[in-house]
Formats: C-alpha cells, structure tokens, sequence
C-alpha cells in the first residue's frame, strides 16, 4: 500500500493471525486516526508505517509484537504510544521526527533489550522512563529532544529499599549524541553503566546535577542520594560526553573509571566540584586532552595516583583554580608528564609537583600570574621543563631538583616576582638552559653546584 494516498484507515480482524507488516507497507499512504495492530503481529518492518498520519497506535496486552523495524514509524504524526511487554528491540530511527510525539510508555515487565539508533531523535517527548531491562540506549537515541526535562532509568534506584516487582537497571551503555541537546536537569546514572560515550550528554544548557550511582559515592553538597548497595561499574567518560553543559555544577567519578576523554567537561562554565569516589582506590589512568577546559568555576581538583600524563589543555582557562592535589596510593603517585597548556591560565598559587613527574611542557603553568611557589620533593625525577613552562607566573623562588638537565627557551620568561632574585639548581651533572630561558625575569644570579658542566 505504499504511495497510497487515497487509503484513509485500515483495520485488521478479530481473529487475524497477521505475523508481519513488512518493510514500506503503508509507506507515505494517506492512513490517518488510530490503528490496531493484531496480537498476533510479531514484527513491524522497516519503514512500514514512515510518513503517514496516523495519530495513534494501539496493541493489545497480549500483543506479541518483538520488533519495531528501522524507519518503522519515522516522519508520522503519532502523538503517544503504548509498547507492549512483549517488545524486544526498537531499531535505528524508528519514530525519528515525531513531531507530535509527546508520550512514550512501556508495558510493566517489558523485555526490552535495545533502544536502537535515532529511535527518538527530534520527538517532543517530555519525560521518559527507560526499562529496567534495557541494556543499550544506542546512537543519537534522543538526540535534540529539546523538551525533553526528565529521563528515568529503571524504578529500583528511586525507592529507598528494593519492594516487590523491581529491578534494577541493566543499562550498559548509553551511545554518542543519546542524549545531545535535551532539556535534562538531574541525571542519576545507574551503576550498571559501563560506557558514557562520545557526546551523550553535550549541550545541556539545563543540566544541574549528575549522580553516577556507586556505593562509595560521597554527595557532599547532599543534593542526590546514591544507591547504597552496588558499586558502578563504569570505565569510561567518553569525548565531550558533558561539552558545554553551562549549567553543570557537580559529579562525582567512581572509582571504576579509566579513562575521562578529551574535552569531556570542558566549557562546563559553573562546575564547582569533581569528586572522585575512593580517589586513593581509583583507576583513572587517563585526563584526555581539554578534560576540563573552560571550567571557570573550579576551585580545586584532586588528581587519582594513577594518572600518568596530564594531557594538553586539561585544566587550561580553569581561571579560578586555586589547589591542585596529586593524591597517592601507597604513598606513590604515578604521574608523569604535566602537559602543554595543562595548567594555563589557571590560579593556582603554590604546588607540589609529585617525584616521578619526568617532563613539564610547554606552558604547562604560563600565565599563571598567582603561582608564586612550586615545590619538587627530595627524590624528584625531572629532567625536563620545556619552553615556557613557568612563562608570565609569579613565582617568588625558584629551587630545581638535582635530576634536571634541560631548561628550554622561556621557560622562566617575565618572572618578575623571585624576590631573592637568585635560581637555585642542586644538579650533579650536566644541564642544558637554552637562550631566553629567564628572559625579562627579575633573577639577578644563577647558582650551580660545582659538579654541573
């Protein structure tokens, strides 16, 4: 019936034994109103119902229906829909540009695996209760639903104790752009989660609070509570996962979690505090590049033992950071690259630079105009500060660890402030200052053991 445009209503018999409505069936046919679908349908095609007008569809509750096919449903004027129990899979762009579709419900005990790619992209949908059984809300899923205030994972996690005929969320990834450019305003994310990817949450202008659920979460600012019975299970923070979130103000990070990919937070214009949950027991190896770049509001950060490279651009433009913490696990911290740009621009006004940091990069703390102290512990492994580290701080002493053997060009540039005008250097051996190295500072003497060459 695809094409059939003088076709207004359709209706299916008692007793149909109809299994499937294949792929284009009722594609741009002039179909309007409501309409029943058989119990016995199992599968609805790709495409089937694109297009058409009809502004309702109903199931029986002893519908069998398990699939919604690609396309099944986009471009219709559905206004709400009702899935049955039986529902398994709602495949890639299903009810995409529903332009009326405002309500979307799920059957109690629904075995819904897959929420498929684009399936609810550009709806009006207002809230949503996603199924405890589902475990994959896929790409673009509801991209730009630009009214959509609330979404639910599952109804264990929201009682204060488990009651008959709950069950906690399977969820275990939530896909690029899922939920891009939504209305949010609180996000508890259940611990079943393993992967935030690419973009699910970017560009929520409303987005306040976020809850990765964990046993050990500790909420300081006692706005959500955490589920107290299961740790989260989640690794990784995809790229620009929460980009552009003006209105972020906390999360907090399990202790699950390896890697916060680049600019994952960055331009999170009012987050004021990242908790790491255990922070001496997390797994977090790697800050991408621009993690937290733009973060205006953010006063101090503690970095996990385990990170290794603190990427280009982490912190940089972070203009109200004053404390930087490297935490220890067995009093070891692991860290060892500051990278280009890493802290730029921030105020930060006095650090400890953790012993197994080898390398500092390029403006890794230049235009740090408030840093007026660093400090490198007696088994310090630096070798390296590289061009413009240290570039337009207000460092008022410098004392460089005995392991140094190269400081490049700038490195040192406008330090106006070292009151004892005097650079300390405790190396036994060879070190390398390139030209310019202390160019426009206030230093007035160099002193070298002497052992250097």
């Amino acid at each position: 019936f695809m094409n059939c445009a003088a076709l207004k209503s359709i209706s299916f018999a008692k007793d149909s034994i109809l299994e499937t409505i294949d792929t284009n069936a009722f594609r741009n046919s002039g179909l309007t109103g409501t309409i029943y679908i058989p119990a016995s349908c199992v599968t609805i095609g790709s495409s089937a119902f694109e297009s058409v007008k009809i502004d309702h569809i109903l199931f029986p509750s002893n519908s069998m229906l398990n699939l919604i096919g690609a396309d099944g449903f986009k471009y219709s004027e559905l206004r709400s829909i009702h899935f049955p129990k039986s529902l398994t899979s709602i495949t890639t762009y299903a009810f995409k540009e529903c332009l009326y579709l405002e309500k979307i419900t799920f059957s109690k005990q629904i075995q819904l695996n897959t929420i498929g790619k684009g399936s609810f992209s550009m709806t009006p949908i207002k809230e949503i209760i996603i199924p405890s059984t589902t475990k994959v809300i896929d790409d673009d899923a509801f991209a730009y639903c630009s009214q959509l205030a609330s979404v639910q994972f599952g109804d264990f996690y929201y009682k204060k104790s488990p009651t008959t005929g709950t069950a906690p969320s399977r969820l275990t990834r939530i896909g690029k752009n899922a939920f891009k450019s939504t209305s949010l305003a609180k996000l508890d994310i259940p611990p079943s989660v393993i992967t935030i990817d690419d973009n699910s949450f970017r560009e929520i202008s409303s987005l306040k609070y976020v809850n990765i659920m964990d046993k050990d979460a500790k909420n300081a600012w006692n706005v959500i509570v955490s589920y107290p019975y299961e740790s989260s299970k989640l690794i990784r923070i995809g790229e620009r996962a929460f980009h552009n979130s003006i209105a972020l103000e906390y999360i907090n990070i399990p202790p699950n979690v390896a890697i916060i990919d680049i600019h994952a937070f960055s331009l999170c214009e009012k987050l004021i505090s990242i908790v790491f949950d255990g922070i001496c027991t997390s797994k977090l190896i790697t800050l991408g590049l621009s993690a937290f770049r733009d973060c205006r509001s953010l006063t101090t950060i503690s970095i996990p033992p385990l990170v290794s490279i603190i990427n280009s651009d982490t912190f940089n433009g972070c203009n109200k950071l004053d404390t930087v913490i490297f935490a220890k696990r067995n009093n070891i911290a692991l860290l060892n690259t500051i990278g280009v740009n890493a802290f730029r621009a921030t105020a930060i006004t006095s650090i400890t630079i953790p012993d197994s940091v080898v390398t500092i990069e390029n403006y890794a703390f230049g235009l740090c105009k408030n840093l007026q102290l660093f400090y490198f512990g007696s088994n310090s492994l630096l070798t390296t500060i590289a061009d413009s580290s240290f570039r337009d701080t207000g460092l008022t002493s410098i004392s460089l660890p005995q392991t140094i053997t190269s400081i490049a060009a700038y490195s040192f540039r406008y330090c106006w402030n070292v009151i004892t005008k005097n650079v300390v250097f405790s190396c036994t051996s060879t070190v390398s200052i390139d030209e310019n190295a202390f160019d426009s500072s206030s230093v007035t003497s160099i002193t070298l053991p002497t052992s250097a060459s």
